[in-house]
This record gives C-alpha cells, structure tokens and sequence, in this order.
C-alpha cells in the first residue's frame, strides 16, 4: 500500500511541474508616463466650464498606440465632485495574441507640480484587431477642492497596455 501512496505522489508532482512549466504566462503590461502635459481653460460642449490637455501623438506605450486624445477635468461643484472625462479616436494595438487594451490614468498638478487630484486607471475598448482604430470616451468623478480647480496647469498622463 505504501508503495503504492508513493507512486501515486510522485505523479502528482510531475503532472504539477509540467502544467508549471508549458501553462502560458500572464501578459505583462506596458507602462509610459508623461509626465508634465499643459492644461489650458476650456468648456464642454454643454458650456459647463473645464480643465482640457490634448495630445494630438501618436503616444506609445509596448504594442500599442494612441492618437487625437483628451483629457477634461470639469469644474469641480460646491462639494467638491468633478468629472475627469478621457477621450481618444485613434488607439490602435500593433501587435495581439488575444486583445490589448488601453488603460489610461491622470494626476492634476499645479504649475509648481503639486499634485491635487487623480485617478485610478481608466480601460479603453478590447483591440482584438491588430492596427485597426479603435475609439474611446470614460468618465469618472473624482474630488477636487474647489478653490484648488482653477490653479490646476498640468496632468501626469499614465498610458498601460
């Protein structure tokens, strides 16, 4: 019987090395900062009152690219909330096995480069189709202080893919 328990966990351990070693490894992202993009004044269409940075690129970050993208920050209200809306017509992967995406996150600083507000990553579309232009518009609400929003000059622009 002993024999046989001793055997049986020893192929237990082969099959675990062997699915350890040929298992796919994960994909590892690739991660671009830049660091110090100007910021000018600006409005949405609906005229609400906005912080606005454009990069017309193209911005690379590993198989991947972006073009024409934006970021506003809107006016943050009484409490505090302000909407950080990311746009881009043009990300495109050069390169997939399965898909790519962009994930895209923003720091708002001061033009002495105090930082005053971020954000976790936003995620782009799933680029199935290697260099076909994919579009993208995200928005989520972060808190600014509203006597800090009008000294905002410069967003640290985070591109993984």
């Amino acid at each position: 019987m002993r024999k046989h328990l001793w055997r049986g966990g020893i192929t237990v351990v082969l099959v675990l090395l062997v699915t350890a070693v040929t298992a796919p490894a994960p994909a590892q992202a690739a991660k671009q900062t830049w660091p110090d993009i100007r910021m000018r004044l600006g409005a949405l269409p609906n005229g609400i009152p906005a912080m606005v940075a454009s990069v017309t690129g193209p911005l690379f970050v590993g198989d991947c690219e972006m073009r024409n993208a934006r970021v506003e920050l809107t006016k943050a209200d009484a409490a505090g909330r302000s909407v950080v809306i990311w746009t881009s017509d043009e990300l495109r992967t050069h390169h997939t096995s399965n898909y790519d995406v962009w994930w895209q996150s923003f720091r708002f600083k001061t033009a002495f480069g105090t930082v005053v507000g971020g954000m976790a990553p936003l995620p782009g579309p799933k680029m199935y189709d290697a260099h076909e232009p994919y579009s993208v518009e995200q928005k989520t609400s972060i808190a600014i202080d509203p006597e800090i929003w009008p000294l905002i000059k410069r967003v640290e622009w985070t591109g993984e893919c």
